[in-house]
């Protein structure tokens, strides 16, 4: 009978790493291992359990989970602790109700004792309340997100630790029912109570998690919307008045021409021409990003005079990732419009190019210049491309042009 239970009871345990971690052997080695490892559980519970024997079993479990499956380490923690606990509480509590409600001494130290009515109605009970326990586990922590929890979900085990490490010290807890059972009442009390705060403690973290992903995507759905809506605005006005202003171009040219002036004309093509050479070059490059970020600046900077050219050659920008190249870009483009905010210019040029020599990326970024804290300045692209290896140059022309010249090694530091 305990050869079968133990058997019942190893399976319940992969039952649970199943649903909490992945198994990494192969078809037969898994097997192998299953095996070896049942035989070695009942090797140590054939006669009984004791401190020694419970540590060990706890050992195995956790030898036997660390080569059979893969996770991480708080996932492990979540399969092995309950578990065990699970394991011993159910036990201890069919101990205890036996004690206490049959005539017959529970446990003995006999040959005959393994077949007792008792024995096997405790150890099929225990198993029951195990079987109980881990469904509702189970259950419970498919809701629950392990590698998303708080840092301080550790608390959780403290109790049940302390609970088990009480438990295992005692060398022969199940005969300690019979010599004192009010001892063991408070126990099976604390066991209850232990339960009982760890399920407080879970309901929190589960609410916590809810409440924060909640709001986090509430919070992302309500700059996505804002963000998609600003940006609709703004290219509808800016095409409004760029199309306002081409029929209007293309008012004065038609009347030029009928009035045979054809200096005029020209001009006006030629003006024509430039401008829409200009805007082509503000809404296009090879990088997404960058068209984003100007498109959102499209109407700003025309209002300041500003005209961005972005020339980005090849695909060699990918090998920073879209988060460095969103914030990178972002940066650049919001010190440059501060920069020429200073400078009051009639017309100011920010130009961004990228190009690969040499199998490396390099980045090229010239913007007008006026009294910029370039420590700052290099502080802040440092923490934008922190995961890099790179080199920067820096270049201050005529007092009133800023040439950044970063070049990125390929290798990254993490």
């Amino acid at each position: 009978m305990v050869i079968i239970f133990d058997l019942l009871s190893f399976l319940l345990i992969n039952y649970l790493a199943v649903n909490l971690l992945t198994i990494k052997r192969n078809h037969y080695a898994k097997y192998a291992l299953f095996i070896s490892t049942y035989i070695l559980i009942c090797l140590l519970n054939l006669n009984g359990i004791n401190m020694f024997k419970a540590l060990g079993l706890l050992i195995l479990y956790i030898t036997y989970l660390l080569i059979q499956y893969k996770g991480t380490l708080l996932s492990y923690c979540f399969v092995v602790i309950p578990f065990f606990t699970f394991q011993i509480f159910s036990e201890t509590l069919v101990a205890f109700i036996l004690s206490n409600n049959f005539i017959v001494p529970f446990f003995h130290h006999t040959f005959l004792f393994t077949y007792s009515f008792s024995f096997i109605l405790g150890l099929f009970g225990s198993f029951i309340f195990l079987v109980i326990l881990t469904l509702l586990y189970t259950k419970i922590i498919k809701y629950i997100q392990i590698n998303n929890l708080p840092y301080y979900t550790c608390l959780i085990f403290i109790v049940p630790i302390v609970l088990l490490f009480f438990m295992i010290i005692e060398a022969n807890y199940f005969n300690s029912f019979n010599s004192f059972p009010q001892q063991y009442s408070i126990i099976i009390i604390l066991c209850i109570l232990s339960y009982i705060l760890t399920s407080i403690i879970f309901i929190l973290i589960i609410n916590y998690n809810k409440n924060t992903s909640d709001l986090k995507i509430e919070k992302y759905k309500s700059e996505l919307i804002e963000s998609k809506y600003k940006l609709i605005n703004q290219h509808y006005l800016y095409n409004f008045n760029f199309f306002h202003n081409l029929i209007h171009s293309y008012s004065h040219l038609y009347k030029l021409i009928n009035d045979n002036e054809i200096a005029c004309a020209k001009e006006e093509v030629q003006k024509l021409m430039d401008e829409t050479y200009k805007e082509f070059n503000m809404i296009y490059s090879n990088s997404i990003i960058l068209n984003y970020l100007i498109n959102q600046r499209l109407q700003t900077f025309k209002n300041k005079n500003i005209e961005c050219v972005a020339v980005i050659e090849d695909e060699k920008i990918n090998i920073i990732n879209f988060e460095a190249q969103f914030n990178f870009f972002d940066y650049i483009l919001d010190i440059s419009e501060h920069q020429a905010d200073f400078l009051k210019n009639d017309r100011s040029i920010i130009l961004i190019k990228s190009k690969t020599i040499a199998s490396r990326l390099v980045i090229q970024c010239i913007f007008p210049y006026h009294d910029l804290n370039i420590s700052a300045f290099k502080d802040k692209l440092s923490s934008i491309l922190y995961q890099y290896q790179y080199q920067i140059d820096i270049d201050i022309e005529n007092n009133n042009k800023l040439k950044l010249i970063i070049c990125f090694l390929g290798k990254n530091k993490r």
